[in-house]
This record gives structure tokens, C-alpha cells and sequence, in this order.
């Protein structure tokens, strides 16, 4: 019923035919395709996930370079959650809590979805010694970080540990 509406919807307010614009085949929107491939910022159907893939490889490879290597398999799920996590932290505001078991790569695509919007990771490190007042100086300067002007998106990444 959805698709029937967005069919007549598309045809009637920028007179082109829905299938030209959106692909029945992938229910996947994302807006970091496009500035990966040079071009301004825009919310975009994936219309193939070889695309996807190769976009997604080019950004782990730049990950590796950069920062401590991570050997991930990006099988279409983990692409699809990738994009997911991706369109989440995109917003002002966006959260998420990701539950699964230990060791399915939740922190994995938390980060290389961080990397490619540009953002910092934070992560409390815990120690047997960790206290509540850690916990504030920790927040506390990551607070005094992202009140600097033009300082860089943050993601505060936090375990069940």
C-alpha cells in the first residue's frame, strides 16, 4: 500500500515515473554515499549493494591507515547495519543502543560508521579503580570539547562492562 502511495505520489509532484527514482530492490537510504564519491550531501537510495561494498571497503582500508587496523567482513548485513548505524548518528540528536551478543561486532561497526561521518570516538577505558568521579571528569571533558567552536561530531560509545 506504501510503495502504491509513493508511486502516485512521485508521478503526481515531480512528474517522473517512481521507478527511475526509487528501486523496489533495496530498502536502504544513506547520505554518506554521495560525498564519498565527490558530491554534496544528499539522503540517497542504495540502489546496489556493490556499490555499497565498494564504498564501504575504500573506508575501512582508510580506517586502517589511520587508525588501529580492524579486519571486518562486510557481508550484506553488517553493510545494512553499517548504513543503519550511519543514519542514526547522522541526526542532531541521534543515539542508539545496540544489543547483541559478545563479540558480533557491535563496537566494529559502531566505529567504522563514526569514521565515516567524520566523528571522535570517546570510550571509557574501565579499571578495577574507576569510581563515579572518573566517570564525571570523563564526561566533563568531553563536555569542554564539543563546546569549542567548530569542534568535531562526538560518539560516546559505552559498554555493559
Amino acid at each position: 500500500m506504501f510503495r502504491n502511495y509513493l508511486k502516485d505520489a512521485t508521478v503526481k509532484q515531480i512528474d517522473e515515473k517512481y521507478g527511475d527514482i526509487v528501486s523496489d530492490k533495496f530498502n536502504l537510504f544513506t547520505a554518506f554515499i554521495l560525498p564519498h564519491q565527490g558530491y554534496d550531501k544528499a539522503y540517497v537510495q542504495i540502489k546496489d549493494l556493490a556499490e555499497l561494498k565498494t564504498t564501504l571497503e575504500e573506508k575501512l582500508q582508510e580506517y586502517n591507515e589511520q587508525k588501529q587496523i580492524m579486519d571486518l567482513v562486510l557481508f550484506n548485513d553488517a553493510m545494512e547495519h553499517i548504513v543503519r548505524i550511519c543514519r542514526i548518528l547522522d541526526f542532531p540528536t541521534g543515539s542508539a543502543l545496540l544489543v547483541g551478543v559478545g563479540g558480533s561486532g557491535k563496537q566494529s561497526l559502531s566505529k567504522i560508521s563514526c569514521f565515516i561521518l567524520g566523528f571522535d570516538i570517546q570510550q571509557i577505558v574501565v579499571t578495577g579503580s574507576y569510581n563515579l568521579n572518573d566517570l564525571k571528569l570523563f564526561l566533563q571533558e568531553i563536555y569542554k570539547k564539543l563546546a569549542k567552536p567548530g569542534s568535531v561530531p562526538c560518539c560516546f560509545m559505552i559498554t555493559d562492562s
